[in-house]
């Protein structure tokens, strides 16, 4: 409870929109935030930086995120497959083939990627790179050109492998571990070290 309420005080300071908000949030829902971290510490941690961007309402983003919240207490994986949902679902992706083909080198690529690898693999721009995650900066580390880009946590990974629909109307609901495959296939196909088609297949089969 100690770091949600040092963070949204943080935040308080440099949010433009919160310039003359007061007692935001309520001790009734860093109470509840803190129930539904269950004692992991990377609930409480996206939800900070996923409220915190600058670049949008966070009065708005913490009422989406308190607006799926049930009387029972959820297991802390559930609740947080649910926030990794929202925050997917709030970056409106465009580019979402683009986007699932990156998840998939940063999941299953056996060395650390930097934005440049990842530009140069996609024959893509770094700036499209970069304005392909912009909005995922919650979930995905990007410190620099020369730096890792790699998810802030492994929970991530078990979202995108555990067999889970992407809540989206633009396309027919597949398991995230299938479009991420796909996607990532579909980039492999213009390079000359393919994947094992043997995997592939055996998840179109889902």
């Amino acid at each position: 409870m100690a770091f949600l309420h040092a963070e949204f005080a943080c935040i308080c300071t440099y949010h433009p929109a919160l310039i003359s908000v007061v007692n935001w949030p309520s001790q009734k829902v860093i109470r509840h935030l803190t129930v539904k971290s269950s004692q992991r510490f990377i609930y409480a941690a996206t939800v900070v930086k996923f409220v915190g961007d600058p670049r949008y309402n966070s009065i708005q983003r913490l009422d989406a995120i308190l607006s799926t919240s049930t009387e029972a207490p959820l297991s802390p994986f559930i609740n947080l497959d649910t926030l990794y949902h929202q925050i997917l679902g709030a970056a409106q992706l465009e580019n979402i083939d683009a986007t699932l083909t990156i998840f998939g080198m940063l999941e299953f690529c056996p060395k650390p990627l930097t934005l440049a690898n990842i530009a140069g693999f996609m024959a893509l721009s770094i700036q499209d790179v970069n304005l392909l995650l912009y909005n995922l900066h919650s979930i995905i580390k990007i410190s620099d050109l020369n730096s890792e880009v790699k998810f802030f946590h492994a929970s991530f990974s078990d979202f995108l492998t555990s067999g889970l629909t992407l809540l989206s109307d633009r396309r027919p609901q597949r398991p995230i571990l299938l479009m991420v495959v796909i996607g990532l296939w579909g980039c492999f196909r213009s390079v000359t070290a393919l994947p094992n088609p043997n995997l592939v297949a055996s998840f179109t089969n889902v």
